[in-house]
């Protein structure tokens, strides 16, 4: 038997309910890739800076956006990780609560 689309379409979001131990290392390699590209672009702020070190303006426009950058990066981490930690405690919670709605039905 064949499905439909239009069968499907309710479910949307609690397909991540069939896989959860997927949705959390889907979750983790997205945060990891972020960071990874924040990573490369301090990277390129500090390359810049010490190729550039003896020019005139390293201290007005290389150093402060490399600065920035770094701020950046800490700021977007930390967020980064509560909100990962946020979305893995609702989903552990919603979890639970359908392990109880089920068992619920159950009886």
């Amino acid at each position: 038997a064949r499905v439909r689309p239009e069968e499907e379409e309710p479910l949307m979001e609690m397909r991540l309910r069939d896989a959860p131990h997927h949705f959390y290392a889907a979750l983790l390699q997205l945060g990891l890739k972020y960071l990874f590209i924040l990573g490369v672009q301090i990277l390129a702020c500090a390359l810049a800076a010490s190729i550039l070190r003896r020019h005139l303006m390293v201290w007005k426009v290389f150093a402060p956006k490399f600065i920035f950058e770094a701020v950046g990066f800490i700021v977007s981490s930390v967020g980064l990780l509560l909100g990962i930690a946020l979305v893995m405690r609702v989903d552990g919670a919603v979890s639970s609560w359908f392990r109880q709605l089920f068992l619920a039905q159950q009886r």
